[in-house]
């Protein structure tokens, strides 16, 4: 894949390697990793590709995404800090790792001492976490006010969680302290599944402005006006802040759109000028780009452009 960015040019691969890994009991195992290049060099992780390359997308299932459970609204969270700071993928990948750890020592009863380092890199790593969120939904909400839409309302993101609301509060190292001592006494409480503190916790809030209204109490329509407000948002604050646009897939994304809404839509994604793919099962929803968009059908497994 070659992608070009303003006045650069850099070669994209992505594939699949085997390598083997010997595990416990002298047993070898093939796993296989998806390696990632540029410019025909190796990345030490897919995450740096965020360094090349901004995505922003929208699926059907995200139209429940205001109704459904926490965890799809905190992975749209974290979708959007990483796209401002790609470190962020890596820090809640250490999160996970060390909680996982945390958890299978809690549960073998082993070495109190090692329980404690633990929590303390748990609790560094969320509030770094924690922190970059909060600066980044700030950023985003004074974007958002600065650049109000004239379509779509207009959206306040609010971040539901214990750590992140004591970030606004309190010095990062009380945070941190806080958070340790949190975890030391979930100790106990694992066993009930009483982990609300952390941030594998946080909600993700959206209200309706203009309304007051919160997204979840929402039409339909406006649920997905509301999300499509946010991204479009975000994709051009993303575009001031690196110099160039990201990519944006759209599935099915007229979906609950009005006529009016619908092209309207398709307009400020022309203004946008980058690479946008959208999909449909309807072309005749996107009949007003026919002379400036490319077509293109899927059937019977291959592509064709009418």
């Amino acid at each position: 894949m070659l992608l070009q960015r303003l006045d650069e040019e850099f070669s994209l691969g992505t594939a699949v390697e085997s390598q083997i890994k010997e595990s416990d009991y002298n047993e070898v195992k093939e796993i296989e990793r998806r390696v990632v290049q540029v410019n025909d060099q190796k990345l030490t992780s897919q995450n740096e590709l965020g360094n090349y390359l901004s995505l922003i997308w929208i699926t059907p299932q995200m139209d429940r995404l205001f109704i459904g459970g926490a965890q799809h609204r905190r992975h749209f969270l974290d979708r959007i800090v990483y796209a401002f700071d790609t470190d962020h993928a890596r820090r809640l990948s250490n999160f996970d790792n060390v909680y996982r750890q945390w958890l299978q020592v809690l549960k073998t009863n082993q070495n109190p001492q090692w329980l404690t380092s633990l929590e303390q890199q748990i609790a560094e790593l969320g509030v770094a976490i924690a922190a970059a969120r909060c600066e980044q939904v700030d950023k985003l909400n004074a974007f958002m006010e600065q650049n109000p839409d004239d379509v779509f309302p207009n959206a306040i993101i609010e971040l539901d969680g214990t750590v992140e609301k004591m970030i606004y509060e309190k010095p990062a190292v009380y945070v941190e302290d806080y958070y340790r001592e949190a975890m030391f006494k979930m100790r106990q409480n694992i066993l009930y599944n009483n982990t609300e503190t952390g941030i594998n916790k946080t909600d993700l809030r959206v209200i309706y402005k203009k309304k007051n209204t919160p997204a979840n109490l929402c039409s339909t329509g406006e649920q997905k006006s509301l999300l499509l407000s946010i991204v479009l948002s975000q994709a051009k604050y993303l575009s001031a802040y690196r110099g160039y646009p990201p990519i944006l897939l759209l599935d099915e994304v007229g979906a609950h759109l009005d006529d009016y809404k619908r092209n309207a839509l398709l307009s400020k994604l022309n203004d946008l000028h980058t690479q946008t793919w959208l999909t449909t099962t309807n072309p005749f929803e996107f009949s007003s780009i026919r002379d400036t968009a490319q077509f293109f059908e899927i059937k019977d497994n291959t592509v064709h452009q009418p």
